[in-house]
């Protein structure tokens, strides 16, 4: 039979592996939750970079969507026309044939010299109207019909000077001469001089903006 001092050993005993397997258990739980934060530190992190890798993608992306929309504008004198409906008159052949100007036959006492630009299958129209380019401007014209620009780019670019309507700005009009033609600037801003290869153009408030190539991008600042 135990006595006294025998079972007060014995539970002094217990006590201690009691208390060492509750010591083990903390020590594990705390470990445990170590490792799930690190888990989460590095999970968070992860989700960080892709958070702003997508944003930054998705600013270059509406970036490049907002300069394309200010600086292509629709002539807002072809709203209403049926093209289908327009007898074209020759106005000149340029480029060894390459590039077409024509007029509308029924304006023939309209403002303006021609509405329509063919290079290629390419066509584009303004039924606003396009000049002849203005003598103080020749120098920057091989033929009196349009602008031959170096911006920079890898192709030329010619530039057609729009009819100025009461105290708004013509239309300028730049198009790209590549393997297929392209429209790159469209906007009511008056042709200027040019510096270089940027020109320079002045808005409807009397501001002056350049553009100019930056890679294959067209800039307007």
């Amino acid at each position: 039979m135990l006595n006294f001092l025998d079972l007060q050993e014995v539970i002094n005993l217990l006590k201690m592996k009691y208390l060492a397997i509750i010591i083990v258990m903390i020590s594990c739980g705390r470990k445990e939750g170590e490792r799930k934060e690190g888990n989460l530190s590095e999970e968070s992190r992860d989700l960080s970079v892709i958070t702003e890798d997508t944003l930054e993608a998705k600013n270059t992306e509406e970036s490049i969507t907002q300069n394309t929309a200010q600086i292509v504008e629709d002539f807002s004198e072809n709203e209403g026309i049926d093209f289908s409906l327009v007898s074209w008159a020759q106005v000149a052949t340029l480029q060894e044939g390459k590039i077409t100007l024509l007029n509308d036959q029924e304006a023939e006492f309209e403002p303006g010299d021609f509405r329509k630009i063919q290079i290629g299958d390419y066509e584009l129209v303004n039924f606003g109207a396009w000049v002849k380019v203005y003598e103080r401007f020749s120098d920057y014209s091989p033929n009196g019909y349009y602008l031959e620009l170096d911006l920079g780019g890898q192709n030329t670019v010619i530039g057609f000077i729009g009819y100025p309507y009461a105290s708004d700005p013509a239309y300028l009009t730049l198009i790209s001469l590549g393997e297929s033609p392209e429209l790159i600037f469209n906007k009511q801003v008056n042709f200027k001089r040019v510096e270089g290869k940027q020109v320079i153009v002045v808005d409807g408030r009397g501001e002056e903006h350049k553009l100019y190539f930056e890679g294959d991008t067209l800039k307007y600042e």
